[in-house]
């Protein structure tokens, strides 16, 4: 019920504006030359991919090419794994 002398006002709020990160659903940390490198844009990683986040220029050879990975020896399309250790050197 109304009364004749109620003023009934509309309620006016500001609803805040929130942010929402997202982070990857998938991610992958691993060890490069003891120096950490998360890989983020994809569900698995093979040992060719790190090339694309890591600074070696394989286009110049300077002897052989060492790679290892948990301190066996690798290839391009082992399957990397969260806190994997790598090391990739020219001998």
């Amino acid at each position: 019920e109304i009364l004749a002398d109620t003023i009934i006002e509309p309620k006016i709020g500001k609803k805040k504006k929130e942010k929402i990160i997202e982070k990857p659903k998938n991610y992958t940390t691993v060890y490069v030359n003891d120096n950490k490198v998360e890989l983020k844009d994809k569900d698995k990683y093979v040992f060719i991919d790190l090339f694309e986040y890591i600074d070696f220029d394989l286009s110049k050879p300077q002897g052989l090419l060492v790679l290892l990975l948990n301190d066996n020896k690798a290839g391009y399309h082992d399957i990397l794994n969260n806190g994997d250790k790598i090391a990739i050197r020219w001998e």
